[in-house]
């Protein structure tokens, strides 16, 4: 759409200056403006598509996805600028589940929400407890989940596909800043996950109950 914006008045411009020669009045300005005026339709048609999120699902025009079907998702923060001036940050997100049209990727961004941000964090945040449901029950059934492109999280411990597992007893630190995890150990080892990674929020959400030694054992006695 910008494109289009900028490109339109731009051949009008050279299309009618006096001070253009001939093949620029003629081909040039008038192919410009037109290739103008056909990129407005797509920007407008793409900036106008809307997604609603309900308390319990996602509707992106004909396709359905209800949060508890929902496998995988990740978001990742773009920041925005005008002319080197920052003004906001956007959510670019996408959502893997099992929707009315079969196996499913939902893809938009904050813009798609009207840039409300309150929106997109409350989406987030059901997202997540239902991901990490579908994690804790695995967990309880013996197995072990996928955390981004190289992590597993198991009943005990937390492994990736290169080091060896650390136990969650043995974890003596962690944070978030920047866009990263980092994750110390007593034997002072570290690793890093960055945030973008799939399904990192509602496995960082299990992560810490497992760390902490009175959730880490409530998860697997209580249930429900």
């Amino acid at each position: 759409m910008i494109v289009g914006l900028g490109a339109l008045p731009i051949g009008l411009i050279l299309a009618l200056s006096p001070l253009a020669d001939q093949a620029v009045r003629t081909w040039i300005g008038p192919g410009i403006a037109i290739c103008g005026a056909l990129a407005l339709p797509a920007g407008i048609l793409r900036r106008s598509r809307v997604v609603v999120v309900y308390e319990n699902g996602i509707v992106d025009g004909d396709t359905r996805l209800a949060l508890s079907d929902i496998d995988e998702f990740s978001v990742v923060l773009a920041l925005l600028t005008i002319s080197g001036i920052r003004a906001g940050t956007e959510y670019q997100v996408q959502i893997t589940g099992h929707s009315n049209m079969g196996m499913t990727t939902l893809r938009f961004s904050s813009g798609n929400l009207g840039h409300d941000t309150s929106r997109i964090d409350e989406m987030i945040g059901r997202i997540s407890q239902c991901v990490e449901e579908k994690m804790v029950q695995t967990l309880r059934r013996g197995g072990s989940v996928d955390w981004g492109k190289r992590w597993r999280i198991s009943r005990h411990s937390l492994s990736t596909d290169t080091d060896p597992p650390i136990e969650f007893s043995d974890i003596a630190a962690y944070s978030v800043d920047n866009g990263f995890l980092t994750i110390a150990t007593r034997a002072r080892r570290k690793l890093r996950m960055s945030t973008n990674e799939a399904n990192f929020f509602p496995g960082y959400s299990l992560m810490q109950r497992l760390v902490n030694e009175n959730t880490r054992e409530s998860i697997f006695t209580n249930p429900y």
